[in-house]
Parts: C-alpha cells; sequence; structure tokens
C-alpha cells in the first residue's frame, strides 16, 4: 500500500467535493416548480407515535436539502445550518449524501433550503460546495451524520444569518444550532424536521418529537 493509500485509509471522514460547473447544474436543476412537485411526490410513511406537529416559532435555520439520488431520482432530507468558522455549515443524514456501505453511489445536485415551507424558499437556496460524512459510513452504515459546506446562492448573495439580506454569509441567528458533541448521553432531546408524508399538508408540516 502506498503511504497516500494509507492516508486515506487513516482518515475517519470521506469528501466528496462539487465543481463550480455541477453546482450550477444544480441550481438550474431545482426550478419552483421542481421543487414543488418532489415535495408532493415523496412519501415515506407515518412518522412515530411521538411526533406532534410543531407550531412553534418558524426556524428560520432548518430547511430542505433537495438532491438527486443515486438512483437518479429527485427528493430531499430535513438539514440544519449550525454555527461554524466558515458561517457556511449545514448538518444532514449521511444517507442523503450517499448510499452506506457504497463508496460509488453518492447523491449529487444538492442545493440547501433554509426555511423552506410549501414552496417558499425566503432566505435563498444554497448549492451544496462539499459534504463530509465519517468513514465508517462509507464502509459500514454505522454513524449516519453528515456536514455540508455551502455555496453563495445563485445570486451571489451570502445570506447571513437566515436574513433577507445580500452580502453575508448563511449562519443562524439568535436560536443558532451549535454542535455539542461532549454532552453526557441520555439526556432529553427533541428533533424537528419535514417529514416526508403527504397527509401532512401539500408538502409536509414540520413536526417536533417529544424529548428523548
Amino acid at each position: 500500500m502506498t503511504g497516500q493509500a494509507r492516508a486515506a485509509a487513516a482518515d475517519p471522514v470521506s469528501v466528496l467535493k462539487y465543481t463550480a460547473k455541477e453546482r450550477k447544474g444544480a441550481l438550474a436543476h431545482w426550478t419552483p416548480a421542481r421543487v414543488k412537485a418532489v415535495g408532493k411526490s415523496v412519501d415515506l410513511g407515518p412518522t412515530g407515535p411521538k411526533a406532534k406537529p410543531y407550531r412553534g416559532t418558524p426556524l428560520k435555520t432548518v430547511g430542505r436539502l433537495f438532491f438527486v439520488n443515486a438512483n437518479g431520482a429527485d427528493t430531499w432530507c430535513t438539514a440544519t445550518a449550525v454555527k461554524s468558522a466558515n458561517k457556511s455549515a449545514v448538518m444532514t443524514a449521511a444517507h442523503c449524501v450517499r448510499r452506506g456501505s457504497s463508496p460509488y453511489n453518492t447523491s449529487t445536485d444538492m442545493v440547501f433550503v433554509p426555511g423552506y415551507s410549501k414552496g417558499r424558499m425566503p432566505y435563498g437556496t444554497f448549492a451544496v460546495r462539499s459534504a463530509a460524512t465519517p468513514r465508517a459510513w462509507v464502509a459500514d452504515s454505522t454513524d449516519d451524520l453528515a456536514a455540508l459546506t455551502v455555496d453563495t446562492d445563485k445570486k451571489g448573495r451570502k445570506a447571513h444569518r437566515c436574513r433577507r439580506r445580500p452580502g453575508h454569509r448563511l449562519q443562524p441567528h439568535r436560536r443558532r444550532h451549535r454542535i455539542r458533541p461532549r454532552l453526557p448521553r441520555h439526556q432529553p432531546a427533541a428533533r424537528r424536521g419535514a417529514p416526508a408524508l403527504r397527509r401532512y399538508g401539500e408538502e409536509g408540516a414540520r413536526h417536533a418529537g417529544h424529548p428523548l
């Protein structure tokens, strides 16, 4: 094994990078009509019994990651902008980025839309520049987590703190989400997202899980 191969094998993270041409293509692919169509078409069945309708303050930093999966189908996942030094970090699940235990089956045309709701995209659309997943997911389908770095929107704007204001980067505002990896296990937590269920509305109302 060469030194370069050994270094790749030792790296716990696998990173996908998208070229400027691919990012431009992703923005062109996700037209408003296509976004609405995929919102209506995806239905993954009922959520768990603890999932309830979320009726709190709209979450500007939580949105949808739209992408074309390894089968070539348009689909989406929930994703969240988090506090980061580059002000362009988004967290989602690894299975939204690539299939587990399959290094070559990856998603394409990935864009993040913060604050998405029923076809509305109030804070812009951000093409994904890179996507990092644990190598354990690539090899063994464990550690289902992904960190994305997003580009500016299609008009060249950087939506600082998810406000409708040009000239800044994507960054959560006030209720920003921080990654806290050293919390004790079995702590209460709440999950918020957009279940892929047509019966909850035109494109699936956001739900909040009860504390875990």
